[in-house]
């Protein structure tokens, strides 16, 4: 079950998986993926496909849409198209993005503040 769900979020990133319960949803969400399939890198100005779900990161995915009207879905084993039409702006997945953002920042910084104790320590 663990690999399908994996499969599944690769494939549906941020879609709950049919017949998953309430709790297996918060671990799904837990484990979100906030790199850009594109850049490799945490996503910026977030859009979503509506074709098929996935998420990229807005000035990458018009990179690879200049010129052409569709574009084969860049992440991993998916067969769906994308096209400017069909990107969307997603206001969850942004607050997700600037929460885990924070996140991040709080952790270096606490990882920072703990390196100068030790060596001041």
């Amino acid at each position: 079950k663990k690999f399908k769900r994996e499969i599944w979020e690769v494939n549906h990133q941020g879609e709950p998986m049919p017949g998953d319960d309430d709790e297996d949803l918060v671990a799904v969400d837990m484990k979100r993926n906030f790199k850009c399939p594109i850049t490799k890198d945490t996503l910026e100005n977030p859009v979503k496909n509506q074709t098929c779900g996935h998420i990229y990161s807005r000035e990458a995915i018009m990179t690879l849409l200049k010129g052409k009207q569709k574009y084969k879905c860049p992440c991993a084993g998916c067969s769906q198209y994308v096209t400017v039409a069909g990107l969307v702006r997603d206001k969850k997945i942004e607050k997700e993005l600037r929460a885990f953002i924070e996140e991040e920042a709080r952790k270096k910084a606490n990882r920072s503040a703990d390196m100068d104790f030790t060596q001041t320590g």
